[in-house]
């Protein structure tokens, strides 16, 4: 019998930052539950370290590979991968509530938001010239608490951590407008510029790519946000 032979995959570490449900840690969260996914069909085995948020410019200036999805940052020289998820930032509030289309209908008023929340700089800039009022806790969940007692009108929360957070409060009082976010803005990965940095951006490109075309990155958002709902 001639001998079996498996391909290995290799393994390239990622550096990250912690993410409200989306990379609580490095083996938990929906972002490296897909970006483990992308890397497996690219034969790479991706392995996080996860450090604080305002480190990420110097890892990137290590020609380290990290994760991003900060414009200023994909300045920096390397190669970007393709758009990997979509964060989208939405106002939960009570269902008996007028309800919150943009960030103008919470002009004046106060919000909630958890120390967590990892806040755009431009976003948080429109939040002042609102002059809305940011209250902060610990985790989203103790924020829901906080809006189901009345002390708070709304929550700010992105919207997948939004929904985790309500499953388990068990909250079911709480609504957002699915299709008018807050902000958007995509998570990408910054490979270094190197030869071998090229060759991984362009592995998990493609396999990123091949994901769109045959479904299978739909039907993995759609079965992970299902989950929740």
């Amino acid at each position: 019998m001639l001998p079996l032979h498996f391909s290995v995959a290799e393994e390239v570490e990622i550096i990250g930052y912690e993410i409200p449900m989306l990379m609580d840690s490095p083996d938990k969260g929906l972002l490296v539950d897909l970006m483990k996914h992308i890397g497996a069909r690219a034969n790479m085995q991706l392995v996080f370290t996860l450090v604080q948020k305002d480190q990420i410019p110097q890892v990137i200036e290590n020609q380290m590979a990290s994760i991003t999805r900060d414009e200023r940052d994909l300045g920096f020289p390397g190669y970007p991968s393709k758009p990997i998820f979509e964060r989208k930032t939405f106002a939960f509030y009570k269902k008996n509530m007028p309800r919150i289309m943009t960030i103008y209908n919470l002009r004046g008023r106060e919000v909630g938001m958890s120390f967590g929340y990892d806040a755009d700089a431009d976003f948080m800039g429109l939040l002042v010239k609102n002059k809305i009022k940011v209250r902060k806790d610990k985790t989203e969940s103790t924020m829901l608490r906080h809006l189901h007692k009345n002390r708070v009108e709304a929550l700010i929360m992105e919207e997948y951590a939004g929904l985790v957070a309500i499953k388990i409060t068990t909250f079911d009082d709480v609504t957002y407008e699915a299709r008018r976010p807050l902000w958007k803005k995509f998570d990408h990965i910054l490979f270094p510029k190197t030869e071998t940095g090229k060759g991984h951006a362009a592995r998990f490109n493609a396999a990123l790519k091949s994901m769109y075309r045959d479904g299978s990155y739909k039907a993995f958002i759609a079965k992970a946000y299902d989950a929740q709902r």
